[in-house]
């Protein structure tokens, strides 16, 4: 079963997998009908879940591309435990993602009927990226209503950074990408706060192609890795 961590981990994947435009960012898909195949894998190398994802819809609202993107998440024996549908917008050179998104649909649906507000810094992925360049901070905060107390669950993704540019190789082929690194910090509503670091590889038109996470120790906790994709124009 995918602890807290775990799921918001997968979720910031999810998000920075397929949202940007194709006229407005240069590494992610922002087409209708580009499908994507992400494969999770536990730190013994094991498959803990395959997510597909495609670009339902694309539209221009208010001077930006707004992407509809449709997801569905599978375990480790191939059962659907999450299927769910978001948007995206793109607009000047870079991507600005909702904070909101950094909660996975399981977290929000296991607060059922409860009152719940959110606050945040969207996650920002810039069109022209280049090694040693900063990345802006992103977090959210959801704060759950429970008379008379509040429970507040916090993300903070912190440091940023372009690491390097390297070929990457994974079950889909070989890609060219940049190395993107940064921190993680997950306080759970119930006050238990946890550590991590992460990287991610992006690739252009695609997006992500592998990422590795890790606990406060440094130690890689599980990967993920891109296994299929089609309808991406060359």
């Amino acid at each position: 079963m995918m602890n807290f961590k775990t799921i918001v981990t997968l979720s910031i994947s999810i998000i920075c997998t397929a949202v940007s435009a194709q006229d407005c960012s240069r590494y992610h898909p922002f087409q209708e009908g580009v499908e994507l195949e992400l494969s999770h894998y536990d730190k013994k190398g094991r498959t803990s879940s395959k997510g597909i994802y495609k670009v339902n819809k694309v539209s221009t609202i208010g001077g930006a591309e707004t992407a509809t993107m449709d997801m569905e998440l599978f375990d480790e024996k191939g059962k659907s435990i999450i299927v769910t549908s978001y948007e995206v917008s793109c607009k000047g050179d870079f991507v600005s993602i909702d904070f909101s998104n950094l909660f996975p649909p399981a977290i929000l649906e296991s607060y059922g009927d409860m009152e719940f507000e959110m606050s945040g810094e969207n996650l920002q992925i810039p069109n022209n990226l280049s090694v040693g360049q900063s990345l802006p901070d992103a977090n959210a905060l959801m704060e759950i209503k429970m008379n008379p107390i509040t429970m507040k669950t916090n993300v903070n993704i912190t440091n940023r950074k372009v690491a390097s540019k390297e070929s990457v190789t994974t079950g889909a082929g070989t890609f060219e990408c940049y190395l993107v690194t940064y921190d993680t910090t997950v306080k759970s509503a119930m006050g238990v706060s946890q550590k991590g670091s992460a990287k991610h590889w992006i690739t252009e038109k695609i997006g992500i192609v592998k990422q590795q996470n890790f606990n406060g120790k440094g130690k890689m906790i599980g990967h993920t890795e891109l296994t299929a994709y089609k309808g991406i124009n060359p």
